[in-house]
């Protein structure tokens, strides 16, 4: 009976060991992307169905939807040569609002954000997409620049579309400050200027969407007789049926967005000359920074 127990205990166990091994064996592997990362599945859910959801610009699905994502090992973003990663769900009707989500996907000494499993847009909120804030060109925006020369220089800066126009042309003259001063020079001179604004659209599909409600109420009465040839009676009743419909009709959309740019060419010099309107760069650049409380 002892050796009937045991090795009862002995099959148990190989058993239990040889499931182990099918499980782990058979778990499914995450999906391999471009520089060693890994496919995430993030949900996407808006407060309203059938939203138009857009990752950096492309066109992802209707809402409720999976998007993947392609992170580091570690669950973070990944930077693929943008510093942001954009997630925006578009109205399904109106009085409704583009709804965005940005995230940092590292570089220049930022963090990266954590990617996560779901995405949850309302909406109905009022957008508090921030302008774009100073700092290298990303997604959203941000300067450019190229050193020309050792005293000249090629600024840009775009804004995301609620950018004013006048926030970008003074986020192009801070960084042309800041220029001047790295190459030791004290005060610059604009030689040519563009302002233009990048004009993009997006369109919603129109549709319909139709709820019904309905109910059903039934009564009666009858009276049945026993006799000896058998049964014999009378029954009266009536029955109604009611029911409501409802039809929503969404017209297609198009959303307009104006994104403001600056260009600037600077020459920078050691002292101001005679004739030429010039900035100070040090008194610009304090200007400007307390004017946007940027550190």
């Amino acid at each position: 009976m002892r050796t009937i127990f045991a090795f009862t205990i002995t099959v148990g166990a190989l058993l239990a060991l040889a499931g182990c091994a099918t499980s782990s064996s058979t778990a499914q592997k995450p999906e391999r992307g471009p520089d060693g990362t890994i496919a995430y599945m993030v949900q996407v859910e808006t407060s309203e169905p059938r939203a138009r959801i857009e990752a950096n610009g492309d066109y992802v699905g209707k809402s409720p939807t999976t998007l993947k994502i392609f992170g580091d090992k570690d669950g973070t973003f990944h930077n693929f040569g943008s510093y942001e990663y954009e997630v925006k769900a578009y109205p399904v009707r109106q009085g409704q609002y583009i709804q965005t989500k940005v995230f940092r996907t590292g570089g220049l000494f930022r963090p990266e954000d954590r990617i996560p499993s779901r995405l949850y847009f309302d909406m109905d909120a009022e957008p508090s997409s921030a302008p774009t804030s100073y700092h290298s060109t990303g997604l959203t925006g941000g300067y450019d620049d190229t050193v020309l020369a050792p005293d000249r220089y090629r600024v840009v800066f775009r804004g995301n579309d609620t950018t004013e126009p006048e926030r970008a042309q003074d986020l192009a003259c801070l960084r042309a400050s800041e220029l001047t001063l790295q190459h030791g020079f004290t005060c610059f001179a604009i030689i040519k200027e563009d302002n233009s604004e990048k004009v993009s659209s997006t369109n919603t599909l129109g549709h319909i969407d139709t709820t019904a409600s309905g109910s059903r109420y039934s009564s009666g009465s009858g009276n049945v007789y026993i006799n000896p040839y058998g049964y014999s009676g009378n029954y009266s009743g009536r029955s109604s049926s009611f029911a409501n419909a409802h039809t929503t009709v969404t017209l297609p959309q198009t959303y307009t967005f104006y994104s403001p740019k600056t260009g600037i060419l600077v020459q920078a010099f050691e002292k101001k000359p005679d004739g030429i309107f010039t900035y100070d760069a040090a008194f610009l650049q304090q200007s400007l920074k307390q004017k946007y409380r940027i550190k």
